[in-house]
Formats: structure tokens, C-alpha cells, sequence
């Protein structure tokens, strides 16, 4: 796991490495004696830096480093969050007071004292570090980064997503279950299609849901994951049915009422795709009536306990196989050559011997064929090496750990920005659709986005993104006009993401919540998974070291944002609503008014109609605003009073400018032109309009 903590430790050095920049800037140039201390650091961490780049790229595993380098790795990823808290306290007090007046303040003895006894001692641990690095001797050659080219995504793996013609084994099992599915039968039938992670199952049941959908009144497709929060679950059938429902109830037994209402007349087709638990489905079948329509819900599962529970019948389980070895050829060829003829004579033997050790399953061929598809060069001894590294037994009996085997040697093949960038979505939920546009701002306000040549980061970020998609660790999602828009991470991918992500500290799930408050030093937490909190816990507020935090919330208060606001060294917060939220959110209300928050990013995923409230001297470093909604947004009042603001995002597809009561795009997009060119600092200001 060398590598995902390395990454991880790049992707806290990168913004610390650019605060010392700062602190070199001519802001600060009154500060001779603290610029000099902040030129050795800067230049003694760049040099960790690379040393950390170069380890993560010479070996990937635990087991083959020695432990004193992994010692030497850990130390350096904690002192970096403790310089990294040092100087943005050092900026926030000298941020929050005129320049000149804190440069005399430091003419004091006793802050001079301060200030200096702080750099003394990180100085000390810095050159301790680099020190002990010195005693080890490492392989000294590494790839560049090609992070500075454009990467578009390459038609050859989305002509693998794009339409059935495309897709490889499918017809047989498609006839099938369509034959199985419109059965004359009037009763409420339900058919499980069961196999191993990676086989294509959730393929299968979305080409056979659009090719009989339009059979049926209503339809809906929903995955639910190992750990489901069923309300939700639930609200979303709701939601793809266009069930609106003004009660706004929210308990699962309300859910389901309404939803066997709404269906007990229907003839409706629904998929519950990715089911692990019998508990799960004895709640969720009850949302499905038998009305004597030939309704059909299909499952999918790898559980074959599952499959039996669900249909309750062995004559409606159809069981998926692995590819044979022709349509596996067809499949990696496509991906690899981009038609399945093109693979020359000279990689046929090669080819057959790495499709011998995949077993036939979809997942592990895209994956392998996809790596090889990103090399620049086609050389035979890469692709032979690829072969050896594969696994011998997976071939003949797939298994959960040879599969991430193969998924795990694409990953170690990753550049370092491209590894952080892919670890980071370890904190969307399973299953989730992500958005691109939203995940390539938060890679730039982490500081994982670098550019060179005065390129657009957000033009960087994206190629970091199309890269992902090209190397088959993120599934592409397109528009109509076959644009890809997001993607989704296959849940075997995000099995490997979280165990590479589960050495550091930044990534939380549900199974640690109750020992956080007794962690003040931790600095980073993303609440991943679907778990949500009903509401903000205030033991939050005993996180005085808190630098980013990723939260998602059922409902939330005015008083709830001070307990936000009251976190000392917070500069990113990612706020998730859901369901029926309403009425005002007040920043700066109660007390808590984000002193070092520069990144706030909202996201409405259920009925939320919210009017956002600045106060004046709420959010003083506040230098990006992101606002998400799927629904509708009521325009924020007070945004002059954020005085540092420099960039607003805004999903304007959902967009309701203030007292208006309908969705007009043009409208919402003329009052925020306007609250734009009326803010002192004119930011920049960036609309996202649904096609």
C-alpha cells in the first residue's frame, strides 16, 4: 500500500508547497526574517517531495519496502499537516489584521519569540527528515509526468458504453431474459440474475430494461449497495417515477405507501440492482404490489442466497457466466486495437496468455485491455510483463482477491497526480453518479490540479479526468450529443480505492464515527459511503485541527452552521442536504463565522428550496463559492459581504433568481451577472446550463 499513502501525502504536500509560494509573494516581502525561514522549507519539502514521488513509483507494496522508509513516509505525511497548521495560522492572524499593523506587532518580543521558537522546530524536524531519507538508497529513475498534455477521451472505450451494438456476449443472455420477462404471465414476477463482481450483471439488466421499458407505465432503475440507507433508496423509485408528493413525509413506511399507491394500477418494471442483503429486499419488495398487471422487477446480486430469497422460485434465476474465449478476443481487441481484427500476429500468443489469466470476466479485460490501450508505444516486453504480473489461478477460479490483483496492477501504473486525483473518490457513495465538472473543482481547491505553460486548470483537471476513463478505473456517463458528463466507479474499483485510502487519515466511514471526537488532531475527514447525518453533530466541534470536511446532512439549521463556523482552521467544506429542506440558512448568525474557510462547496440532492444569508464579516478568506442543485435555488442574499470572494460556480440548469417562482435560465443567469458586477471584487463567475 506504499503507493496509496504516498499519494495520499502528495496530495497534502501540493497545497503546502503552494502556501509557502505564497508566503515568498511580495505580500509579505516587509517580512525579511520570516521569508528566509519560509525559503529553506519550501526548498528542503520540494526535495521530500520528489524523494516521495519517486517511491511511490519504484514500488507499490508494504511488503517489499523497508520498514524504516515507511516509517520515514508516515512521519513525513503528520509533520506536513503540522506545518501545514502552523503557517495557515500564521496567515490567518496576519490576514486578519492591516499588513503594517501586524509587522509591528511582530517587533514585539514576545511574538517574535513565538514565530521564531514555531519555525525553529518545524526547521529541526524538517532537516531531521531529510536527513534520515539520506541514509537510504533508492532507484533513482522515474517517468515524467505528462499531466501537462491535453487528454481527450479515447472513442475507444466509449464505443464500449454507448449502444448494444457494441457490446461483446450479450445476445444470448439478453434473449433470455426478455423472453423470460414477457412471459404472459399477469402476476408480479421477479427474476434475479446472479455471478461473480465484474461478470457484467448490471450491463445485462440495463440493456434488457431499455430494450422492454417502453412494454410498461412506469420504470425505474435504482442500485442499493451493501450498506443502503433505505429511505433514500426508496425516495429515489420515487423520484425516477416522478411520484410528487407535497405530504412530505420521509419515514420508509410512509415511502412505501405511497409508492404501492401510485403503482396498484400500473403495469411497472423496476431493477434493484447490486442487492448484497435478504434484510434489504424483505423492505423494498414491499414498495411493489401485486395488481395482476405483469409487472416485473429484475435483481441483481453475487449473493445466490440473495437471488433464491428474491424471486422466490429457482425457475426465475439466471445465472451469469464469464465470456467464452471468443467474445473475450472480441472484447480486448476492440478495446486494445479498436476492432476486433486488429490485433496483428505478433501479439496473439501475448494476448491470448493475458485473456487466459482474466476468466472471462468483462471488468477484468476492459481493465487490462485499457492499460495496455494507454501506453504511448506498443512494446511487446510491456505487454509481457503485464502477462506475468497477472495472477496464475484467477483464470480457471475467479476470486475477489485475484480480481483486485488486476485492478490493483493498473492502479500501479497510474502517474502520482493521476493516483491522488482517483483516491479522492473514495468519498462518493457506491454506486453514485459524479459529476465531472464538480469533482475537477474540488481536485483544484485540494490542490491536486497542477498546470504549466498558463494552461486552464480546469482544462488540466478534465484531462486528469478523460486519463481516468481512458485507463477503465472510471466508467464513462454521456449526454445525448455523446458528451461524456460524469462517470461512475464500479464497485470493485472502489473496494480497491477504500483499502488503498484506509492507512490515512482523511478517509472516515461509518465504523469509526464514535471515536472522532476523541481525535483533535485529525485534519481532513470525508464522511463517505451512504451514510448521513440527520443532522451536523456538534462533536465536530472539538476537531480544532479540521482543514477539509466532507459532510452530508439530512437537514440543517442556522444554529448547526455556527457549529461549522466555529472550526479555527477549516479551508474547504463540502455540505450534502437532503430531502425536504426549506427557508433560510444564516452564515454568520450564530457566532461561528468560518475564519479560514477559502472553499465552500453546497450541494442539494432532494426537495431543498433554500435562501442562503451572508452576514457581514462572515467568511472574511471565502475565495470560492460552489452551489449544486437538483432541484430549485433561491439566489443567496449578502454575497458583497464575502470580501475575498473570487470565483462563483453555479449549476444553473436548477437556477431560480430571488422572487421569482418559475425556471428560467436566462433570467437566473442575469442576477447573478448582476450580483457579480456589484461585488467590490468582481469575481469570476461560471454557469452550468442542462442542455
Amino acid at each position: 500500500m506504499a503507493g496509496a499513502v504516498v499519494s495520499a501525502s502528495m496530495g497534502v504536500m501540493n497545497p503546502l508547497l503552494a502556501k509557502l509560494t505564497t508566503l515568498m509573494g511580495d505580500e509579505y516581502k516587509k517580512l525579511k526574517a520570516v521569508r528566509k525561514q519560509v525559503s529553506f522549507l519550501k526548498d528542503e519539502l520540494s526535495t521530500m517531495s520528489a524523494f516521495l514521488e519517486k517511491l511511490a513509483i519504484m514500488d507499490d507494496d508494504d511488503e517489499d519496502l523497508d520498514p524504516l522508509v515507511k516509517d520515514w513516509r508516515n512521519n513525513v505525511r503528520e509533520m506536513t499537516y503540522d506545518i501545514e497548521d502552523c503557517i495557515d495560522d500564521f496567515m490567518h492572524r496576519l490576514g486578519d489584521a492591516n499588513a503594517s499593523t501586524f509587522i509591528r506587532r511582530l517587533k514585539t518580543l514576545r511574538v517574535r519569540h513565538q514565530i521564531a521558537k514555531q519555525i525553529d522546530e518545524l526547521k529541526a524536524r524538517v532537516v531531521e527528515a531529510n536527513e534520515r531519507r539520506k541514509r537510504y538508497e533508492l532507484i533513482d529513475s522515474c517517468s515524467k509526468s505528462s499531466a501537462s498534455v491535453s487528454v481527450a477521451v479515447d472513442p475507444r472505450i466509449t464505443a464500449l458504453y454507448q449502444n448494444a451494438d457494441n457490446l461483446v456476449g450479450l445476445d444470448g443472455p439478453t434473449e433470455k431474459l426478455v423472453q423470460m420477462l414477457t412471459d404472459a404471465e399477469l402476476q408480479l414476477m421477479v427474476v434475479s440474475i446472479v455471478g461473480f463482481g465484474g461478470l457484467g450483471k448490471t450491463t445485462l439488466a440495463k440493456l434488457v430494461y431499455d430494450k422492454i421499458g417502453e412494454q410498461f407505465h412506469c420504470k425505474a432503475f435504482v442500485s442499493v449497495s451493501q450498506r443502503p440507507d433505505i429511505a433514500r433508496l426508496l425516495s429515489t423509485i420515487e423520484s425516477k417515477l416522478n411520484i410528487h408528493d407535497s405530504s412530505q413525509a420521509c419515514e420508509v413506511q410512509d415511502i412505501i405507501d405511497r409508492l404501492r399507491d401510485y403503482l396498484k394500477h400500473k403495469r411497472y418494471l423496476i431493477v434493484v440492482d447490486d442487492l448484497w442483503k435478504q434484510e434489504a429486499w424483505n423492505i423494498i419488495s414491499c414498495a411493489f404490489p401485486e395488481n395482476g398487471n405483469g409487472s416485473r422487477v429484475i435483481v441483481t446480486t453475487r449473493v445466490k442466497d440473495v437471488a433464491c430469497w428474491a424471486c422466490s422460485n429457482h425457475r426465475y434465476i439466471y445465472k451469469m457466466e464469464p465470456l467464452n474465449n471468443e467474445d473475450s478476443k472480441r472484447l480486448f481487441f476492440k478495446r486494445v486495437f479498436g476492432s476486433e481484427d486488429g490485433c496483428s500476429s505478433r501479439y496473439e500468443k501475448v494476448s491470448s496468455e493475458i485473456l487466459k489469466k482474466c476468466g472471462g470476466l468483462p471488468l477484468a479485460i476492459i481493465t487490462i485491455a485499457s492499460l495496455l490501450a494507454c501506453q504511448p508505444t506498443r512494446i511487446m516486453e510491456k505487454w509481457e510483463n503485464i502477462r506475468n504480473s497477472l495472477g496464475t489461478s484467477f483464470g480457471a477460479n475467479p476470486s475477489l482477491e485475484g480480481m483486485r490483483q488486476i485492478l490493483n496492477l493498473s492502479y500501479k501504473n497510474l502517474p502520482l497526480y493521476l493516483r491522488t486525483c482517483l483516491l479522492y473518490l473514495a468519498k462518493y457513495p457506491e454506486d453514485d453518479y459524479i459529476n465531472m465538472d464538480d469533482v475537477v473543482r474540488q481536485w483544484i481547491a485540494e490542490g491536486f490540479v497542477r498546470s504549466s505553460h498558463g494552461q486552464d486548470l480546469e482544462d488540466v483537471g478534465k484531462s486528469y479526468f478523460n486519463e481516468l476513463i481512458n485507463r477503465g478505473l472510471i466508467q464513462p456517463i454521456q449526454n445525448n450529443y455523446e458528451e461524456v458528463m460524469g462517470c461512475r466507479v464500479h464497485d470493485m474499483m472502489l473496494d480497491l480505492i477504500l483499502r488503498r485510502c484506509n492507512e490515512d487519515n482523511f478517509i472516515v466511514d461509518e465504523d469509526w464515527l464514535g471515536s472522532l471526537s476523541a481525535c483533535p488532531h485529525i485534519a481532513e475527514v470525508f464522511i463517505q459511503g451512504n451514510f448521513w447525518f440527520t443532522r451536523v453533530p456538534r462533536w465536530i466541534n472539538s476537531l480544532s485541527n479540521l482543514t477539509r470536511l466532507y459532510l452530508s446532512v439530512s437537514q440543517i439549521f442556522t444554529d448547526e452552521v455556527g457549529i461549522l463556523g466555529e472550526l479555527p482552521s477549516l479551508t474547504i467544506l463540502q455540505l450534502r442536504m437532503d430531502r425536504q429542506i426549506k427557508g433560510t440558512i444564516m452564515f454568520g448568525a450564530s457566532g461561528g463565522s468560518f475564519p479560514a474557510l477559502e472553499f465552500l462547496f453546497l450541494i442539494y440532492e432532494g426537495d431543498v428550496s433554500v435562501q442562503l444569508v451572508f452576514q457581514e464579516g462572515v467568511l472574511p478568506k471565502l475565495q470560492k463559492l460552489s452551489l449544486l442543485s437538483n432541484t430549485c435555488l433561491l439566489a443567496p442574499i449578502g454575497m458583497v459581504h464575502l470580501l475575498s470572494l473570487q470565483l462563483i460556480h453555479v449549476d444553473i440548469s436548477h437556477y431560480v433568481p430571488e422572487d421569482s417562482e418559475t425556471c428560467s435560465c436566462d433570467a437566473a443567469e442575469h442576477a447573478l451577472r448582476n450580483a457579480a458586477q456589484s461585488h467590490p471584487n468582481r469575481p469570476s463567475l461560471k454557469l452550468y446550463r442542462a442542455l
